[in-house]
């Protein structure tokens, strides 16, 4: 009995691990070791494709419905993750409209009712 991971033979996962621990072994003696670099990254690289390509993924069939708000809830966890279109601070924007970054003089208490410009 065999498991599913065969490399020339079965059961070989374990020598699929062998260039990446010798890589990771060279990283510890010299962290700046190009072939280190190369053999733990290539063992990485061997053994993510060795596990995508023994998935099986089966798409199981759903109404309209659940699929509306899998794709709606999709997008939306993806857009709290997305980096925002531009990187400005408050603090940067309040420099933009009032020539100043001290909200003080502005605010009483930093973000809402502006008191009188001095």
């Amino acid at each position: 009995m065999g498991s599913y991971w065969s490399f020339y033979g079965a059961n070989t996962f374990g020598v699929t691990l062998i260039p990446m621990f010798l890589g990771v072994a060279l990283l510890f003696w010299n962290g700046k070791s190009p072939t280190g670099w190369l053999l733990t990254v290539g063992g990485f690289l061997f053994i993510l494709a060795g596990v995508i390509a023994n998935m099986h993924i089966y798409f199981q069939p759903t109404n309209l419905f659940n699929t509306m708000v899998m794709l709606i809830l999709l997008v939306g966890g993806l857009s709290l993750v997305a980096p925002p279109r531009y990187k400005r601070s408050v603090i940067e924007r309040f420099r933009d409209k009032y020539g100043t970054n001290d909200m003080r003089k502005y605010y009483s208490d930093g973000l809402t009712k502006p008191l009188s410009r001095v």
